[in-house]
């Protein structure tokens, strides 16, 4: 039973691992759309479907344009948890709530 829990949680971790690096790397990839609108309009966009990206309320990928110099990117890592695209350390980090 243990070997039984042991492999279920690996295949968990594997899973979850797997889904925030393809998380990350579309986010990723809407950042260097951010940052080519800006560069081209000299503001940020609005909202992600000025970028053509289509935007749903489950996500993955959440864009909340602040100001006009600022934005975040962040998607959902667990409950509870996000993770968020420092636009100025140009790192990603863990939000625990």
């Amino acid at each position: 039973m243990k070997l039984l829990n042991l492999i279920t949680l690996v295949i968990s971790f594997c899973f979850l691992t797997s889904c925030i690096d393809k998380k990350q790397k579309l986010g990723e990839e809407i950042i260097a759309k951010i940052e080519n609108y800006k560069k081209a309009n000299g503001h940020l966009p609005d909202n992600l479907t000025e970028l053509g990206v289509i935007e749903k309320d489950d996500g993955p990928i959440y864009y909340t344009k602040k100001n006009d110099t600022t934005y975040i990117v962040y998607y959902g890592a667990g409950l509870g948890e996000s993770i968020i695209y420092n636009f100025k350390t140009k790192m990603w980090e863990r939000d625990r709530q």
